[in-house]
């Protein structure tokens, strides 16, 4: 084999990879109902039916609402808003595939969304070379987040879950690619608010940030560290605002959406919650050893091994290698 073909295969490999796990994310558009999308996509009918392009509520940050009006924008927006991939009001997910109509305008916004959050894969292989991989090891460990079942069923949804996870993927890589180049940790601190403007729990990314921000400055005098802090504090914030303006034009109702979902779950999540911390832990630690990361247990402990397997190895690299992926821990 040619060494230059040769040296493409792992590339190849990702491609075919990232290709194939999309396919199977089109496959499954109409599969199901999940109990964010009628609001979310609410919030961008009113929006382009009212020409105020503000989503009016502030329960989850705007890149979702952003994402759902681009997509009904792209075809003719009703007067009213039906379709069957919607659930109707007070029935909770409905796993059974939904009738899919032509130019159903859910079904395009779902594609904008697995499309958008697909691009994790290329995150995940980009930021295992930033950490020194070789090009193998890198596409191995893209395909065991381009793979995912978990991801893959989230993909498709109008939520912002995997949105949140592919802005973090990204955030990570231009973070591991910062050490020594200011711009990609400004670019990261970016990213990293742009991960919150699609969930708040991605707020967490700012202190990777600024751990790096640290990191990259130490030792080079105080107003070097300060002003480094701060600027990528402020970009963070920046990319947060440029997805959620309403935190400033519409903040009275902001701050009220904000102050309900901190009591709603600081009082638990009805039936989702487990109460007693120990319990939960040990639910946690069940799920993500043995479940999050495969169908099949045996395939799950598995991988969970490897990944502690993967920390220790990160570990005897020194912290500045943890610093940009302390935050995948808490979320």
């Amino acid at each position: 084999m040619l060494p230059r073909v040769r040296a493409r295969l792992p590339l190849i490999a990702l491609g075919l990879l990232l290709a194939l796990t999309t396919f199977a994310g089109v496959r499954g558009l109409d599969f199901g109902r999940h109990w964010d999308e009628r609001h979310l996509v609410g919030q961008a009918h009113q929006a382009l039916r009212s020409k105020l392009l503000l989503p009016r509520s502030y329960h989850y940050p705007s890149m979702s609402f952003w994402l759902a009006t681009t997509g009904l924008a792209l075809g003719d927006v009703p007067e009213k808003l039906e379709s069957p991939s919607l659930r109707p009001d007070g029935q909770r997910t409905a796993t059974a595939p939904a009738p899919a109509l032509p130019g159903d305008p859910v079904l395009r916004i779902r594609l904008i969304f697995l499309l958008f959050s697909s691009l994790i894969g290329l995150w995940t292989y980009l930021a295992a070379r930033a950490a020194e991989l070789a090009r193998w090891p890198a596409v191995f460990a893209a395909a065991g987040v381009a793979t995912s079942f978990e991801l893959g069923y989230h993909q498709r949804w109008i939520a912002p879950d995997a949105v949140m996870a592919q802005l973090g993927a990204l955030a990570l890589w231009l973070l591991l690619r910062a050490r020594g180049d200011r711009r990609w940790l400004l670019a990261g601190a970016v990213a990293a608010g742009l991960c919150c403007g699609a969930k708040y729990t991605g707020g967490i990314f700012l202190f990777g940030a600024l751990g790096v921000a640290w990191a990259a400055t130490r030792g080079q005098g105080r107003w070097r560290v300060v002003g480094t802090l701060a600027a990528t504090a402020a970009l963070f914030g920046a990319g947060y605002l440029l997805r959620t303006p309403g935190t400033l034009r519409d903040y009275g109702r902001f701050l009220h959406h904000l102050s309900y979902e901190l009591a709603h779950y600081a009082k638990g999540h009805g039936s989702y919650s487990v109460p007693d911390t120990s319990t939960h832990l040990a639910k946690m630690g069940a799920w993500l050893g043995g479940a999050a990361l495969s169908p099949w247990p045996a395939v799950a402990w598995a991988w969970a091994a490897l990944a502690l397997l993967v920390l220790g190895l990160t570990l005897r690299r020194g912290p500045r290698w943890l610093l940009p992926v302390l935050p995948l821990a808490y979320l």
